[in-house]
């Protein structure tokens, strides 16, 4: 799709239906993104304090780990 100042905005794939790759379910892996699906993890930075990511209203931002659910991500 083109926007009015012509730059490409969206591209799409066509995928045939024959052609779908099966349905993953909890525990099998994603091979395109290397995760495992509805595992728990954790986003841990690598800088020097090694904060993790955690999710405060409608912001992600990085804090020390804790116990909160606000911090465990899973692929879906």
């Amino acid at each position: 799709m083109l926007d009015k100042d012509n730059g490409l905005y969206q591209q799409w794939e066509v995928i045939y239906v024959d052609e779908m790759p099966k349905e993953l379910k909890k525990g099998d892996t994603n091979t395109m993104f290397g995760l495992d699906i509805e595992r728990p993890f954790f986003v841990v930075s690598t800088l020097e304090q090694e904060r993790y990511v955690d999710l405060i209203g409608n912001n992600m931002v990085l804090k020390t780990p804790n116990s909160f659910p606000s911090q465990q991500w899973f692929f879906d």
